[in-house]
This record gives C-alpha cells, structure tokens and sequence, in this order.
C-alpha cells in the first residue's frame, strides 16, 4: 500500500497498525489544531455577532437610513 500521498495529507496515522505513531502524531499535530480552531472559531463568532448587531440595529450600517 502506497502510503506517500495519505501523509501530505495528513491521515497518515489513521491507517497505522501501530497505535503508538498515531499518539505520537497527535501529540506533535495538537498545538497547531487546538491554535487554528480557536483563531477560527474567534473570527467566525466576531463576524456572526457582527451581522447579527447589523440586523438588529440599523444605524450600525450606513446604508441604512436612521428612522
């Protein structure tokens, strides 16, 4: 089995027999994970509450005019 193309992607470990280099991989792939999905999920909430704050108060936009 040609495992060279599931490495550059990363699922490598999933097909391992052995469950030591999965752990091992997780262990060194953590930080990045746990750093990326809290940059994502900070910038998905910030843009989330910032259509909701347009939706909910019109003079946030300026295209909107103030009643």
């Amino acid at each position: 089995m040609n495992t060279d193309f599931l490495e550059g992607f990363g699922v490598f470990p999933l097909f391992l027999p052995s469950f030591f280099s999965a752990i091992e991989f997780g262990q060194q792939i953590l930080p990045h994970l746990r750093l990326s999905v809290f940059i994502g999920g900070f910038f998905f909430f910030f843009f989330q509450r910032r259509e909701q704050l347009q939706i909910d108060c019109p003079h946030f936009t300026a295209s909107r005019p103030k009643i």
